[in-house]
């Protein structure tokens, strides 16, 4: 892996983390499929359900027609992967901004639209140090996902290459492969069909091949006006790397305009201040070792070793007021008193 921004990490897991569980569920469901199909069928499936040992289900249920019941809920389970492939696109090209403001100087001093007063840390009421929220808003600015990547040409002045290009028809067919199944009961709809059946998709599907693809590719799902939309397991995933492709140049684009200094920001930022982020931990001896383990398990990875002392670059001056008393303290201060809380406070399993 080359550099990540966090939110290019977060979506990055979820998209692997979605492969695997499309994998291992489409062949649980196919092995259950080939389990009730026997005479006995209807039973053997009210079995496995009270094989759950879940209280409040009636046993000895009877599934009727358990062959299609099986096969219904493995299409089922494709169509809602691709609606969380899309949703985890969504949430890291909005998330993606935010950081971008957050993080590089460079964007907020020469992008209009992410100039604003900055800075990564606030006082709050109870004179503690707290993850700033003043860039969150530029997250708000995005419209939905029909223009998401002309308004992140726009937001970020990203220039999208012409390899991406050529494959946008396929990120339209995942998009609106979405918006059926979520707002049309999964039903093909004439605009969907002629998109499907389109020389712009055939000819996306050849250049993914050509640019992108190191293996076969599945066939495209055929879509029909009026019948449901049936993926298979490998057209959902397929059209989660489709998505990534967007994901990786995207973030390639933000972080070319983030320096090392910014990188430790960026550690210091999620590693201490974010007190809900699911990477963070008790277990290091003290705050530089936190910033570290940020650094090298999610954004810089081997060339972290160039970055010696993280406390290096997190000199600059932060400002708060507590009653009529102006409080002053700098990032690695803050990281420190950050890490002494954290390893007071009783760990949340639930975060």
């Amino acid at each position: 892996m080359k550099k990540n921004i966090e939110a290019f990490i977060r979506y990055h897991q979820s998209k692997e983390a979605l492969a695997e569980y499309t994998q291992i569920g489409a062949a649980a469901i196919q092995l259950l499929r080939l389990n009730v199909s026997v005479s006995n069928g209807a039973k053997l499936l009210g079995q496995f359900v009270d094989a759950c040992d879940v209280a409040h289900w009636g046993e000895d249920k009877r599934f009727p027609d358990p062959v299609k019941k099986t096969r219904d809920i493995g299409e089922m389970l494709c169509n809602q992967v691709l609606v969380q492939q899309i949703s985890s696109f969504d949430l890291f090209s909005r998330s993606i901004v935010s950081d971008f403001a957050r993080f590089s100087s460079l964007a907020r001093k020469n992008n209009p639209h992410l100039m604003h007063h900055h800075t990564l840390c606030i006082l709050s009421p109870q004179s503690r140090w707290v993850a700033s929220p003043c860039c969150n808003e530029f997250e708000n600015k995005l419209g939905d996902l029909i223009s998401r990547l002309t308004d992140l040409e726009i937001m970020i002045q990203w220039k999208m290459s012409q390899s991406l290009q050529s494959v946008m028809p396929l990120f339209d067919l995942a998009r609106m492969c979405r918006n059926r199944i979520v707002h049309g009961d999964g039903i093909v709809g004439s605009d969907l069909e002629e998109h499907s059946e389109s020389k712009q998709v055939s000819d996306a599907f050849a250049n993914f091949k050509k640019h992108y693809a190191r293996a076969d590719l599945p066939p495209l799902p055929k879509l029909v006006r009026g019948k449901q939309i049936v993926l298979s397991p490998a057209n959902a995933i397929f059209f989660g790397a489709v998505l990534y492709e967007f994901a990786r140049e995207l973030n390639d684009h933000v972080c070319a305009q983030i320096s090392d200094k910014e990188f430790v920001e960026m550690a210091f930022f999620y590693g201490c201040l974010v007190e809900t982020h699911p990477a963070r931990t008790i277990k290091h001896r003290d705050a530089g070792a936190r910033i570290k383990y940020f650094l090298t398990s999610r954004y810089l990875f081997k060339d972290t070793a160039r970055i010696k002392d993280a406390s290096f670059y997190l000199k600059e001056k932060v400002w708060g007021k507590t009653g009529k008393v102006n409080v002053e303290s700098t990032y690695w201060k803050v990281a420190l008193a950050r890490h002494e809380a954290i390893r007071v406070e009783p760990v949340n399993k639930n975060v």
